[in-house]
């Protein structure tokens, strides 16, 4: 409620007659209070009302033994709806602002990785080079971030508001589910658990995906294909674990979990075995020494541009 609103009420009721002074005009003021804008606690409108009421008809029965009670009434009535305005007005002015909730930025640099707790419980895992914008506090029927570069996250559910990641062009949306989303190239979103919707708001197109499902975003449709989602997320948990998979895949699963290049020398494209290995929390170092009581291949790490150059020469099984 404007004040301006506010204070034409009050004089309006100071300068109305005795008779039209009764419970069902305050009432109808009051409850004006409530109708317009935002509404404070409604506990305390009813103790307005009551206190307000209650002055009246305290006031009323003297009124035909001295008139000057009932013009007092009037004042009193009249102050303390300009009070309760001016109050409401502040309300609405100062407190209502903070609908708007502060914004916050995570940003974290090439080798780094941040853990981020969004104030409905819901955790993010923030890769390297990237950046996620969220609110201190989520709206009351929303949850919406912003994320720039890739994330990994574990989504509290509650289906009265639903969870939306926005990047670019790309909206996702979720009730409560594990998923991965990068954006560095072409975006890709992978599920781990529960299902995300993934939208395309330039191609106006969206599809529903389900554990083991990633989306793939292009210039002219969103592709769907079927992924190990422990791969993918690999760089966040560290957990790595191949069963039978050609040796090429797994250094393309390493080279995405640890966030390095892995450039391959003349014929090693041609090494057709199979690794099956489990590996947790290693550092890729360790892997690579693993690997070689596998692998006979040699290889060379460039610290300053994070890019490992091997050549295979055979397997060893």
């Amino acid at each position: 409620m404007k004040s301006q609103h506010i204070f034409e009420l009050a004089k309006r009721f100071l300068s109305a007659k005795e008779d039209s002074l009764d419970k069902e005009a305050f009432e109808q003021l009051l409850a004006e209070f409530e109708k317009r804008g935002e509404e404070p606690d409604p506990s305390y409108i009813e103790q307005a009302k009551s206190k307000v009421l209650a002055e009246i008809y305290s006031r009323n029965k003297a009124r035909m033994r001295n008139r000057r009670l009932f013009i007092g009434s009037l004042k009193f009535a009249a102050s303390f709806i300009l009070t309760v305005g001016v109050s409401y007005f502040i309300y609405l002015n100062l407190l209502s602002n903070s609908d708007e909730p502060n914004w916050v930025t995570k940003k974290t640099e090439i080798g780094m990785r941040s853990t981020i707790s969004l104030s409905d419980g819901s955790v993010v895992r923030l890769n390297e080079n990237s950046r996620l914008e969220f609110p201190e506090v989520f709206a009351s029927n929303e949850r919406v971030v912003r994320l720039y570069g890739e994330a990994y996250f574990d989504v509290v559910s509650n289906k009265e508001r639903p969870f939306k990641v926005i990047s670019d062009n790309t909206e996702v949306t979720v009730l409560g589910t594990t998923f991965n989303i990068n954006t560095f190239q072409i975006p890709e979103i992978t599920v781990a658990s529960g299902s995300v919707k993934v939208a395309d708001t330039l191609l106006k197109e969206h599809v529903v995906l389900s554990p083991g499902q990633q989306a793939v975003i292009g210039n002219e449709e969103i592709a769907v294909r079927e992924v190990n989602p422990a791969f993918v997320i690999g760089w966040h948990t560290r957990k790595l674990q191949f069963n039978e998979l050609p040796v090429l895949e797994v250094f393309r699963v390493l080279e995405r979990a640890y966030g390095v290049t892995i450039n391959f020398g003349s014929g090693s494209k041609h090494i057709n075995c199979q690794i099956t290995g489990k590996y947790e929390g290693e550092r890729i170092e360790t892997i690579m020494k693993g690997l070689t009581n596998i692998l006979d291949f040699t290889y060379e790490t460039d610290v300053s541009t994070k890019t490992i150059t091997l050549t295979i020469q055979q397997c060893k099984q």
